[in-house]
């Protein structure tokens, strides 16, 4: 997640992933992960709530990550299935709910773009992200005054917040 760069030269490969010399593109990623799905099948078990917390967290963690990989190609398909599976191992994280709604979002899906990053916000009502990306939903539907309330108060948790900034100078005409 920290590093893009490195991630343009991984590829699924099961579980884990094959490093590649030389960078990788989108339509080779969606290809190595659909390659990769068979054995995958055999190795991820169905989420399952009634198991310790620790064996929740990790099979979470995978999905959370190979989410967020398939979001830095712009593969939101794959990076919202893998999001799914990840909160359906652990429901409880601000993050995954947010990478959901963002994944939803670029698939054009805002009704349920927005209840993911609202979940995200009942998860952890400080979370950075989700307040921009309603208000650019609320302005997508034409309501500005609903957008300069959540940008409002993002910038009132997250005053740096760049986006949320950049957000409100094009709401207040700058």
């Amino acid at each position: 997640r920290e590093d893009a760069g490195a991630a343009s030269h991984l590829l699924p490969a099961g579980l884990l992933f094959e490093v590649r010399a030389a960078a990788v593109d989108s339509g080779a990623v969606r290809e190595a992960a659909a390659a990769a799905r068979s054995t995958l099948a055999g190795l991820m078990p169905r989420p399952d709530p009634g198991a310790r917390l620790p064996v929740r967290a990790a099979w979470s963690a995978l999905h959370l990550h190979r989410a967020e990989y398939f979001t830095l190609f712009g593969l939101h398909d794959l990076a919202a299935a893998e999001g799914r599976r990840a909160l359906a191992w652990l429901p409880g994280q601000a993050v995954a709910w947010y990478n959901l709604g963002y994944n939803l979002v670029n698939l054009a899906r805002p009704d349920e773009a927005a209840e993911a990053l609202r979940a995200a916000l009942d998860v952890d009502e400080n979370v950075t992200g989700p307040r921009t990306l309603l208000a650019h939903l609320a302005l997508a539907a034409g309501d500005r005054t609903a957008a300069a309330a959540w940008v409002r108060d993002e910038l009132a948790r997250h005053p740096d917040d760049p986006q949320a900034r950049a957000l409100a100078d094009f709401l207040a005409g700058r």
